[in-house]
């Protein structure tokens, strides 16, 4: 009666799997030649993102089958905030827990990027004093396009763009965009 011996078919093989995705340790994947924190006005840019569960564990699946509420395209939600507009980041899922956010400004700027998981900004592992959602973001001004430029006359003492007079200077700007 106490003599220790295996139940038939022993040792078992057991596999743990990591549990539903969580925003204290969802975190971004840097990738080289990329810098979340900057873009071009104009250009579509991206950054990636990587679910983790509440033990930091790397998710490994869409998570259909680890305890998700949400299916994979939505599990995070990414909003882009500037002094006049808010975007919402293209958020498409890649492969064992990881996310593509996509997006393209057209204002260069200074924005406040929130990624968020069940409506709570991820913290990267970092806590909620040092999490890494917001983060700021830096749009560039992209390049001149001569379709997108303005000009205008100072109406002084003509205007200039309308009219002209031989041997008078007239004054036009022109708005680079």
């Amino acid at each position: 009666l106490f003599y220790p011996s295996h139940i038939v078919g022993s040792p078992f093989l057991t596999t743990v799997s990591p549990g539903a995705a969580d925003y204290p340790y969802s975190d971004f994947i840097e990738m080289p030649g990329l810098n979340r924190s900057e873009a071009i006005a104009g250009d579509r840019t991206s950054f990636y993102i990587q679910a983790k569960d509440s033990a930091g564990n790397n998710k490994s699946s869409n998570g259909d089958a680890q305890g998700d509420v949400q299916s994979p395209e939505e599990q995070f939600t990414v909003d882009i905030i500037g002094a006049h507009t808010t975007i919402s980041g293209d958020v498409t899922y890649m492969s064992s827990g990881q996310y593509r956010v996509d997006y393209s400004i057209l204002k260069a700027g200074t924005y406040q990027v929130h990624v968020k998981t069940g409506g709570t900004d991820i913290y990267c592992g970092l806590g909620e004093d040092n999490k890494c959602s917001p983060f700021e973001l830096t749009v560039l001004p992209g390049e001149t396009l001569a379709s997108n430029c303005e000009v205008e006359s100072s109406f002084d003492p003509v205007d200039s763009l309308v009219e002209a007079r031989s041997g008078v200077i007239g004054k036009v700007y022109l708005q680079a965009k």
